[in-house]
């Protein structure tokens, strides 16, 4: 059979372009069902984002269904295909993902990252459902919501880390609302706007100050279990004075995490002072490393209004989520220390990082490895 021009000429390049899209949309809603056949977890926290984004995609679609053809259908078929083709990246690396959770290579430690971040949210903290993947080094995507958790892992040591990768994710999210006049008001971004300040006068200060503020949340969340785990295991001395052009110096980011237990402690309603305590004992290990005054490790005096800033945002918008006590991880401690289970009905997250901790710290004759696969275990459940 023969293909005239006129049959060429019928065609409708519009509607045929409608039709393909619509083809990749029915494909990709296919995928929800392969993400959680592969892993549920990873499919039930990413399901939410996939369905949003093929409903919004399948609306416009429907509107543009027999439409006809002008300039501005033409830009919705593209923002169409560019959003199709943007969450078929998404779908690809989601399924990556659920391979990697599904091979339990990460021992666990992945989904224990869930459930201290879901401890956070319990507590009132803004919500972010995303899902945790074993990768070379933690890390978080605003645009995947994926939260990267190192493999191997070092243990329970290692997990507080991830808070400070999920300060990256809510600092861009916290806003207040300004009234503009008697009726009207608008979403202003705090952090937003500090950083972009920042980045006016020096490039590099915006990603510094990034880093500051997530080590800024990862304390006020997560209390001295983060700085225990920097000045223990991740920051070198050898470099401790070193800014790199992402990240501030060890020196800098060690002085902030301890302005913020010492505002902590003030901020604090009983007369228990012990995560100044605490704080001081990591200051005199950092100390001992790097061979320093400790009169040297007062914040810099770049990074003092900075600082002002992020725990006045946090203090007035989120004081919910503060790491009040070290009462429960101190029972925590004892049980890890002594294999005891006194503390069995624990379920906040933070509390067992902390209790690990001060177990390790503490100096007693249990290995830190027994103590991190009690306090893993305890995580489990938490």
């Amino acid at each position: 059979m023969m293909v005239g021009t006129n049959d060429i000429v019928a065609m409708d390049p519009h509607q045929s372009r409608h039709e393909i899209l619509h083809r990749r949309l029915d494909q990709l809603q296919l995928s929800a069902a392969a993400i959680c056949a592969v892993d549920a977890g990873v499919g039930s926290r990413v399901r939410p984002e996939l369905e949003k984004r093929l409903s919004d995609a399948n609306d416009l679609l429907n509107r543009l269904n027999g439409t006809a053809s002008t300039p501005e259908s033409w830009r919705d078929l593209a923002s169409v295909d560019a959003s199709l083709r943007k969450t078929s990246g998404l779908v690809l690396t989601w399924l990556a993902a659920a391979e990697a959770r599904r091979s339990g290579l990460d021992g666990g430690s992945c989904t224990v990252a869930e459930r201290i971040i879901d401890g956070v949210k319990r507590r009132g903290g803004p919500a972010w459902d995303g899902a945790a993947v074993p990768a070379e080094a933690e890390s978080v995507d605003h645009q995947d919501l994926l939260i990267r958790v190192q493999f191997p892992d070092d243990g329970v040591w290692s997990l507080p880390m991830i808070l400070h990768e999920l300060g990256h994710v809510m600092g861009s999210g916290i806003w207040q609302e300004r009234h503009l006049d008697v009726v009207r008001t608008e979403r202003v971004y705090p952090l937003q706007r500090a950083l972009a300040s920042a980045g006016a006068e020096e490039p590099r200060e915006w990603y510094h100050r990034r880093e500051l503020f997530a080590d800024v949340y990862a304390t006020y969340v997560g209390g001295p279990s983060f700085l225990a785990s920097c000045v223990a295991l991740r920051f070198a001395p050898s470099v401790a004075k070193a800014d790199t052009a992402t990240h501030p110096s060890p020196m800098r980011r060690v002085a902030v995490m301890l302005e913020v237990l010492g505002r902590m402690e003030t901020a604090r309603e009983s007369e228990e002072a012990r995560l100044v305590s605490v704080a001081a004992d990591l200051r005199q290990l950092w100390v001992n490393q790097i061979d320093q005054s400790p009169d040297d490790l007062g914040v810099a005096e770049i990074d003092r209004g900075f600082v002002e800033e992020c725990w006045s945002l946090l203090h007035e918008e989120l004081p919910q989520i503060r790491y009040r006590t070290l009462r429960v991880a101190l029972r925590v401690a004892y049980d890890l220390a002594h294999g005891t289970a006194e503390s069995a009905d624990i379920r906040e997250g933070t509390d067992v990082l902390n209790g690990a901790w001060l177990a390790r710290l503490s100096g007693g004759p249990v290995t830190a490895e027994r103590i991190s696969l009690r306090a893993l275990d305890m995580l489990k459940t938490a």
